[in-house]
């Protein structure tokens, strides 16, 4: 940033640097399915390792935010953070893992079309809503409680 944009304060730079550091799931998956290899241990460690990554920039953001926002970074709100969103993730991923299978299995039979692709965006406005009422859903909108 401060080649592309040499005037920019630091913390716009921070922030531009933080937004950077998301990737995408959803592409590497697509490429894994498209290869036929999303079935392999070494698909599994990626797409692991990309989850991680991307929850690991999310709080990289927020602590970016903060300071762009606030001038400052608080590391019990850094700690806050990142333990609910832990928490957040290993619930998402225990629900989805365990309930929904159970779910769809029970729903197939009631003649519902698409039903794969609604409950699939219903289960992701479910976590939206959760994430919310975490504190999560804008994680790099949070500011620090004064």
């Amino acid at each position: 940033m401060r080649i592309l944009h040499p005037g920019s304060p630091l913390a716009s730079d921070l922030f531009v640097g933080g937004v950077l550091t998301a990737t995408s799931v959803g592409i590497t998956a697509r490429v894994l399915r498209d290869l036929r290899q999303e079935n392999r241990d070494e698909s599994r460690v990626i797409l692991g390792a990309a989850v991680i990554d991307d929850v690991l920039s999310l709080i990289v953001l927020a602590v970016v935010s903060g300071l762009a926002v606030t001038g400052t970074v608080s590391v019990l709100e850094i700690g806050r953070i990142s333990f609910v969103a832990a928490v957040f993730l290993a619930g998402s991923l225990g629900i989805g893992v365990w309930l929904t299978p159970k779910l769809v299995r029970r729903l197939s039979g009631s003649g519902i079309h698409n039903l794969k692709l609604l409950f699939g965006l219903g289960f992701a406005f479910l976590l939206a809503s959760f994430a919310n009422f975490a504190g999560l859903a804008t994680i790099v909108e949070r500011l620090p409680p004064e």
